[in-house]
């Protein structure tokens, strides 16, 4: 029983160190709000690419959700 707890708890470590990378890759790879501005520049881009109706409508959402999703 003293090995399988070993091995267990290696494994979560391990299983936590993978996460905490994938976190810190998933930081970095956020679309920036300069990349946001190139692609959304118009009224008509905004809502081809995120169904919103303009700039502000898509901030309102996201700031309302971002807590939870980060």
């Amino acid at each position: 029983m003293g090995i399988t707890m070993g091995i267990t708890s290696g494994l979560l470590e391990d299983s936590m160190n993978c996460i905490q990378d994938l976190e810190a890759k998933l930081e970095t790879a956020l679309p920036t709000p300069v990349l946001f501005s190139r692609y959304c520049a118009s009224d008509d881009k905004i809502r081809f690419y995120t169904k919103f109706s303009s700039e502000p409508v898509f901030k309102i959402f996201w700031e309302s959700i971002a807590p939870s999703a980060s």
